[in-house]
């Protein structure tokens, strides 16, 4: 695969961030509990990592695919419920909305995405299988999950995408 300097400035940066934040003893914790440490995601978010195919005017890096690839390649190296939280919000839950969202639900769901912390992607381990959701902050009371999908049927709940 042929790789040009952005490329490669992508792949050392998510490579790097994968070796120094992803060590074996919070991967170890991951599989025990079923939850990812949030101070992970919030420097994945700090990294840019959820922005990386978002375009510059909404926030994002604007980069292209290849790059997108790369990161999500050098993360899945070490996690692969890491490269979920990568991928999500640049493919699962930012794809759709840049493709067929209009201009004010860019503006309201895509911009936030690309920070940190929008969009959510946990394993339900009471046989719902995986759970994706829009989160947003709740006046001091934390996170607030405003709609689900399950893998058997969809519920959703409070804004409408």
């Amino acid at each position: 695969m042929f790789l040009n300097e952005q490329h490669e400035m992508v792949r050392k940066l998510a490579r790097e961030f994968a070796v120094n934040e992803l060590k074996p003893e919070i991967l170890d914790q991951v599989e025990e509990t079923g939850v990812f440490p949030q101070d992970i995601i919030d420097k994945m978010g700090e990294a840019g990592f959820f922005g990386v195919k978002i375009p510059k005017k909404y926030g994002g890096a604007g980069a292209d695919t290849r790059s997108y690839v790369v990161m999500i390649e050098e993360i899945a190296r070490v996690s692969a419920v890491a490269s979920l939280y990568a991928n999500s919000p640049n493919s699962l839950g930012g794809g759709p909305i840049l493709l067929s969202g209009t201009e004010e639900q860019i503006h309201k769901y895509l911009t936030p995405l690309s920070k940190v912390r929008r969009y959510g992607l946990r394993i339900d381990r009471a046989g719902c299988g995986i759970r994706r959701g829009w989160y947003e902050h709740d006046s001091g009371q934390g996170w607030r999950l405003l709609c689900t999908q399950r893998t058997k049927d969809i519920h959703h709940h409070g804004t409408d995408l």
